[in-house]
């Protein structure tokens, strides 16, 4: 499909230039555009393994996503810098202190993010291509989506822990991916539900994160228990998300 192929020649040409541009001006928009274009990639390699069940998406993926980790951890940063940037909660406790130590670990693991120089594989680019380009039908596309409602009504079914909460964030945002880049006529009704739905899981999953952020570097007890209180709030909101009907 021409929209697909064109989608993933910008993603990656994108993909290229943020890669650049973090190592000389790694701001928190360039980290977070550098990880979304490559998971809008990384649905397009799910998208060809399912069609080619011979193409090994986790081995072909490998090289991008060492550098999906280490952005996630830059990411992971700039976002519980973020939150308690904008903390308007209990002043009682100076939660900015903790900044300085927070940007000079970020710095470190910009360090590690530099590191990497070689932007992608072409040997894995050219398969991918063909197989976008040639193999993947409408009715494949359509499959694929469904094959993600599924799993998203199995998870749905189950007690909905933080993992699957990740789970179905992740399949929601790749269902997003796939109808942003087939340029499928969506109901509007219904591709606005499922951007509501990514913000509500992003919110929580973004307090999560800073739960397990502050746990791992070993933040005050009661500056953790300021953003659970929160994370636990937003989890409410984002299972209320979780449990109404799939798309």
């Amino acid at each position: 499909m021409d929209a697909l192929l064109n989608y993933y020649d910008s993603e990656r040409l994108k993909y290229r230039n943020y890669l650049r541009l973090a190592s000389k001006q790694p701001t928190p928009e360039v980290v977070h555009e550098l990880r979304l274009t490559i998971k809008k990639i990384r649905a397009l390699y799910y998208l060809a393994e399912f069609e080619h069940q011979s193409f090994d998406r986790t081995k072909q993926f490998a090289f991008y996503r060492s550098i999906f980790r280490k952005a996630g951890k830059v990411r992971d940063l700039d976002i519980i810098i973020e939150l308690i940037e904008n903390h308007n909660g209990n002043r009682r406790l100076d939660l900015r202190s903790l900044l300085p130590f927070l940007r000079a670990k970020r710095q470190q693991e910009m360090v590690q993010l530099r590191s990497y120089s070689n932007p992608s594989n072409d040997q894995t680019d050219s398969v991918i291509r063909r197989i976008i380009a040639k193999e993947i039908s409408k009715n494949d596309l359509e499959d694929f989506l469904d094959r993600i409602r599924n799993k998203l009504r199995s998870t749905q079914k189950k007690h909905l822990s933080q993992k699957r909460l990740h789970k179905m964030r992740k399949l929601y945002k790749m269902f997003g991916y796939i109808i942003d880049a087939s340029k499928i006529n969506w109901n509007h009704k219904s591709l606005k539900r499922l951007r509501k739905r990514q913000q509500v899981l992003g919110q929580w999953h973004d307090f999560s994160r800073a739960v397990t952020i502050l746990t791992e570097l070993d933040g005050s007890s009661e500056i953790r228990k300021i953003f659970r209180k929160q994370e636990q709030q937003y989890r409410q909101k984002a299972i209320k998300q979780a449990r109404k009907s799939v798309l």
